[in-house]
């Protein structure tokens, strides 16, 4: 049975000042009594914001669900959703479809006359011819050998990007780069608009994408070579790098030449970019619990200490978003930096079906690997076999596998001890605000388990 917006929005509301009412009983700060004081206020925002949703849903064509990349092979777990049950598009025959990519870059304007600003202007950069005798995307410069990645970890933060990209590079064709964590470059969504952590830190000048190809060991690369039936001098060493906020973070997207800053939505964004720079890279997203993924994010980025102080930060968060769409989209006030800058809590980056609309406008399905943290986390085996698969790299003997999984999680949270777990009214307000999305997730996918309810978070 699906819910009128109304009911629902009435629902959700309730919940809404539940929280206020545990958050004035429980916390006796000056900035608790003046949020609660504010309660009515935010609760016209809230009202905004749900409308927001049916828009959100007007973005996507959820009647042609796309072939399910949860994985390589698994068909994903639609057996809790038939018909359109809970806003869920399942198609029972499993004749699934694509996108319709269009052919963007034939509208591309390249002259000497194009608008300048502080980011180089990709869209225009000259592609190289790759070498055919090198599985990774190499080619010949007048500075000797030049390598892009092969694949990119393109996110989410706090799913677990840093431990898989750690355990990849156990695999013996694969380099790490010279990034942080020698798996970060933070090239594509801040260096190279001159900021970074969240554009909070400004850089004295933009990072290039020379300076981005400086992080890949091209020699390292041409140094290894075996014979083939196709050439003798065969490169299969490959290299990549993991950026997760490259999935989410489109708010610098009026320093792109060919968008329009006066518009107040983005025409070309990141996977624009890299599509054009890089078009057969291998694409890699982990998603997590969108809740999970907040409260990880907002503690280990020093948005907050405690869960109390969360409590109150995404209220204000949601409050802002709410006050922002009521004259503009989703998409909009998710890609402005203004809005990004000021957020309390880092949320957008848990509205995961805007963000996937965005790379699947220009990356057909297939070159994108999707899986949940909680399953790669569940079975590190069997996602490093898929993931290696997907990358057409070598088969590794099982005592290989086995190593690589058994080591040590690299980093695991240790600030959510002394924080606390999320407060259950936090967590109600949470489960109403990304319940529509993580349905237009399920339906993208073709898969329930994104939907994250109880009886599938594990």
């Amino acid at each position: 049975m699906k819910l009128s917006t109304q009911k629902w929005g009435f629902a959700f509301i309730v919940t809404c000042t539940g929280l206020f009412i545990a958050i004035q009983s429980a916390i006796l700060s000056d900035e608790a009594r003046t949020l609660y004081k504010r309660t009515l206020d935010l609760k016209k925002n809230l009202i905004y914001y749900l409308r927001t949703f049916n828009s959100s849903r007007r973005t996507f064509n959820l009647s042609k669900p796309t072939a399910n990349l949860s994985d390589s092979t698994d068909e994903g777990d639609n057996s809790s959703i038939t018909g359109t049950q809970r806003g869920v598009f399942i198609n029972k025959d499993r004749n699934l479809h694509e996108y319709n990519i269009p052919d963007w870059e034939k509208d591309i304007t390249c002259s000497d006359a194009s608008r300048k600003t502080v980011a180089e202007d990709l869209l225009c950069w000259k592609r190289p011819t790759f070498l055919p005798n090198y599985k990774n995307p190499c080619w010949n410069s007048s500075e000797g050998l030049r390598c892009l990645p092969y694949f990119h970890i393109i996110g989410v933060c706090k799913t677990g990007t840093t431990d898989l990209f750690q355990r990849m590079t156990q695999h013996p064709q694969i380099l790490a780069n010279k990034g942080v964590l020698n798996k970060e470059t933070w090239f594509w969504a801040w260096k190279r608009y001159k900021h970074e952590l969240f554009h909070k830190s400004r850089l004295k000048r933009a990072m290039t994408l020379e300076d981005f190809l400086d992080n890949f060991d091209s020699k390292a690369i041409k140094m290894y070579t075996v014979n083939t039936d196709e050439y003798e001098d065969f490169h299969p060493m490959v290299t990549g790098h993991g950026d997760p906020m490259d999935f989410w973070d489109q708010a610098s997207w009026k320093m792109i030449p060919q968008n329009d800053p006066m518009m107040d939505e983005p025409v070309y964004t990141t996977p624009h970019l890299i599509k054009h720079v890089n078009p057969g890279v291998k694409l890699i997203l982990l998603l997590r619990d969108p809740i999970e993924r907040l409260y990880s994010n907002y503690l280990h980025g020093l948005f907050g200490r405690t869960s109390r102080q969360f409590a109150m930060h995404v209220l204000a968060s949601i409050s802002k978003l709410g006050q922002c769409s009521k004259t503009r989209s989703v998409r909009a006030c998710l890609y402005t930096e203004e809005v990004i800058k000021t957020l309390k809590t880092p949320i957008s980056a848990s509205l995961y079906s805007i963000h996937l609309k965005e790379w699947l406008k220009v990356f057909p399905r297939k070159q994108i690997f999707i899986m949940r943290t909680e399953d790669y986390s569940k079975d590190i085996v069997g996602s490093l076999l898929k993931i290696f698969q997907f990358l057409e790299l070598d088969a590794l003997p099982t005592t290989k596998i086995d190593q690589i999984s058994n080591i040590t999680h690299f980093y695991e949270g240790k600030l959510k001890k002394s924080a606390g777990n999320i407060l259950p009214e936090t967590r109600k307000i949470l489960e109403g605000l990304f319940g529509p999305f993580n349905r237009q997730l399920a339906g993208m996918l073709n898969d329930t388990r994104y939907l994250w309810l109880n009886n599938n978070k594990n």
